[in-house]
């Protein structure tokens, strides 16, 4: 499972990984193999894309603030 490339207008978005793996890639680069109890934050405007989700991917996210659009492209 891949997602579409997205952008957040929030402050920060902090996602913790409760169940399965993905990997994230932030223009050329790939961070690979996040598992359970993994955490990551994303800056405000920082375009991203999920590579390779596992079927059973559940993530927490905490954002700032808590009402913000979501760009994707």
């Amino acid at each position: 499972i891949q997602s579409h490339k997205c952008q957040h207008q929030a402050e920060f978005v902090f996602t913790f990984v409760l169940t399965g793996h993905l990997s994230i890639q932030v223009n050329e680069q790939i961070i690979e193999n996040l598992t359970d109890g993994d955490a990551f934050v994303l800056p405000e405007n920082l375009s991203y894309t999920f590579l390779n989700c596992s079927d059973d991917l559940r993530l927490l996210e905490v954002a700032l603030p808590g009402n913000f659009p979501t760009n994707f492209q």
